[in-house]
């Protein structure tokens, strides 16, 4: 089992150095701070300026502890100097699609298109074969607009299986959404 808090991988990436690490309870106010920042960018995520509280971040932090518990959910933080500044995870889904991972992954601007995303996407694969049993297929969906997501996706494996005109709703109005898959 993976227990809270612990190092799976150390790696310099760029000059950079780098811990990967799953989450603990001590984690509540760096990953607040870290969706916030993402957020503000206002770019391909889920969230687009909207500010999470401390109380929305431990419930998310307590469900996806309860879930790596489970075996449900893996989660890895890359850590830089002792900030987060990256995650990953795969969240399994329930009844007949227990064997399907739903990926996820936000990096720090300042830490983008150096390779981490590409680390981090064969790291939480790998681990994802031993942490999640029945885990099978992996799916995601990403920007259409968003050419350097759909390049590195399709350079670790995923091919397109769908697209959903209308599929990202933002302020400004609709964007299109391309819909991945790969085995596990």
């Amino acid at each position: 089992m993976l227990k809270p808090g612990k190092i799976i991988a150390k790696n310099t990436i760029n000059e950079r150095e780098y811990t990967f690490r799953s989450p603990h309870e001590g984690d509540l106010t760096p990953l607040q701070s870290f969706i916030n920042n993402l957020s503000q960018e206002r770019t391909f995520l889920r969230f687009q300026g909207e500010q999470v509280t401390l109380e929305e971040e431990k419930q998310y932090l307590d469900d996806q502890l309860e879930k790596i518990s489970k075996h449900r959910s893996l989660v890895i933080l890359a850590v830089h100097q002792g900030q987060i500044v990256g995650s990953t995870d795969i969240k399994l889904g329930e009844k007949t699609e227990r064997h399907i991972g739903l990926f996820g992954i936000a990096i720090n601007k300042e830490h983008r298109n150096f390779g981490l995303g590409t680390f981090l996407i064969g790291l939480v694969l790998q681990e994802a074969k031993k942490e999640l049993p029945g885990f099978e297929i992996i799916k995601l969906s990403v920007h259409a607009s968003n050419q350097r997501a759909l390049h590195l996706y399709q350079k670790m494996g995923f091919e397109r299986y769908g697209y959903l005109a209308k599929g990202v709703k933002l302020e400004d109005g609709y964007r299109d959404a391309v819909l991945m898959q790969r085995e596990a």
